[in-house]
């Protein structure tokens, strides 16, 4: 066992959750973005999908994420993927700010905030329905909004 750098605390010897790797992946509960009044009300104000992938080259499982972002990559073009590998020095904020609970882990964020958590690798099927489900939030969002803006003006 060894503690690692940014995640602080100590990760078993395979690098990654055998729990997660054995009983498939977690989803996590989706959280309400925080926007501020400018966002909220200015129909140009676009709300932004991102899709972050925390992984780290020790991690095996890690290794099947390129062919899956690229899949999905393909499935949502308008939505920007990353890989963000949590070993190296660069990547410290992002770590810091999302705090991955081991790896993989995939942050799908809306207006850069955490929308939903994939801990572990998930199937292209359940991490796509969880995209587009993101997706699906930011259009009536912006719906919304637009509806509001719209009826005061």
């Amino acid at each position: 066992m060894t503690s690692h750098p940014f995640l602080g605390r100590t990760l078993g010897a395979v690098g990654c959750s055998a729990v997660l790797a054995l009983s498939g992946c977690e989803f996590q509960p989706p959280t309400a973005p925080a926007e501020t009044p400018a966002q909220s009300t200015s129909p140009a104000y676009p709300m932004k999908v991102e899709f972050l992938t925390f992984t780290a080259a020790w991690c095996p499982h890690c290794k099947r994420v390129p062919a899956l972002l690229e899949r999905l990559r393909a499935a949502a073009p308008g939505v920007p993927f990353r890989a963000i590998d949590i070993d190296l020095p660069g990547n410290a904020d992002l770590v810091k700010k999302f705090a991955p609970k081991g790896v993989p882990y995939t942050v799908i964020t809306l207006d850069v905030e955490s929308f939903r958590t994939i801990r572990g690798l998930a199937s292209y099927e359940d991490t796509k329905a969880v995209l587009d489900d993101a997706i699906a939030t930011r259009d009536r969002v912006i719906a919304t909004r637009d509806r509001v803006v719209g009826a005061g003006q």
